[in-house]
């Protein structure tokens, strides 16, 4: 696990005592602790709470089914308590984990009839008030009776709905065939999201990059992400800045390597740098 510090650009590197494998690692607001999901040295996988200090690690929420089930963990902005996703193929399921007395419960449930679901890491918006996920159209049942996907030849819709509690969702971008959202993440003051797009060609694919206001038209923005990747086997892998001002990526770096890069005043977009 890396935590890098904005200003000194410090890059501190540990192994969080006890665990052999992480996941979606998000730091608290005061910076003393890292939410992440997590597989043990005993093979227990879960939610994981890591000290920054001592870097001990303790389960908050155990998978003890076998099945991955969690995901997507998202600090609360006062630190408070921890929102995740809790997996099911055809339902919107997110709880809530208060970190003073350990309570769990369901905060949101939205049943996608004939949909398969996806979110991304933070999919709650950055001032609590909506979440945002995509569909992608379901092509057949998997033989546990779940729905199939073919995202190359179907559409898929971003979208997001009222937090918490639900309510009424909200269609923000649609793409058909060959089209498809591939990774997307809320801009720092809520007004919109960041969307990659794969554009299926005879000759490959290519990405581009799509700014998703909740007022006015999507528009494609004027930069290349030719270059950019997904460590974890995707198309893309970005974040802004929680200053709106940077935006950060992972670039491919020779034949297997990877570089995190920053371009700065990104809307509109100006200079990269790494």
């Amino acid at each position: 696990m890396s935590v890098w510090t904005t200003g000194t650009e410090q890059v501190k590197e540990f192994r969080p005592k006890g665990l052999g494998y992480v996941q979606f690692p998000r730091i608290s607001p005061d910076g003393r602790s890292i939410v992440t999901l997590g597989r043990s040295l005993a093979g227990r996988f879960g939610l994981y709470l890591v000290d920054e200090a001592t870097k001990e690690a303790a389960l908050l929420v155990a998978d003890d089914d076998g099945r991955r089930r969690l995901s997507d963990p998202q600090w609360a902005t006062d630190g408070k308590s921890i929102y995740y996703r809790d997996i099911a193929e055809r339902e919107l399921v997110i709880r809530r984990r208060d970190m003073r007395s350990g309570d769990d419960k369901e905060v949101l449930r939205a049943l996608m009839e004939g949909k398969a679901i996806a979110t991304r890491p933070d999919p709650i918006s950055p001032d609590g008030r909506y979440l945002a996920y995509s569909t992608y159209d379901a092509v057949g049942k998997t033989p546990s009776g779940g729905v199939s996907v073919d995202v190359a030849s179907r559409g898929s819709t971003l979208a997001v709905v009222p937090f918490p509690g639900g309510g009424e969702a909200r269609q923000l971008l649609r793409v058909s065939a060959p089209q498809s959202l591939s990774w997307w993440t809320w801009l720092p003051d809520s007004s919109g999201l960041v969307v990659s797009k794969v554009m299926r060609e005879s000759g490959g694919q290519r990405s581009e990059l799509w700014l998703v206001p909740f007022t006015g038209q999507p528009r494609k923005m004027d930069i290349d992400i030719s270059h950019w990747i997904d460590p974890t086997g995707g198309d893309t892998f970005f974040v802004p800045h929680p200053d709106g001002r940077q935006i950060v990526y992972v670039g491919a770096a020779g034949k297997a390597g990877a570089e995190v890069w920053a371009i700065e005043n990104f809307l509109p977009a100006l200079a990269a740098k790494r």
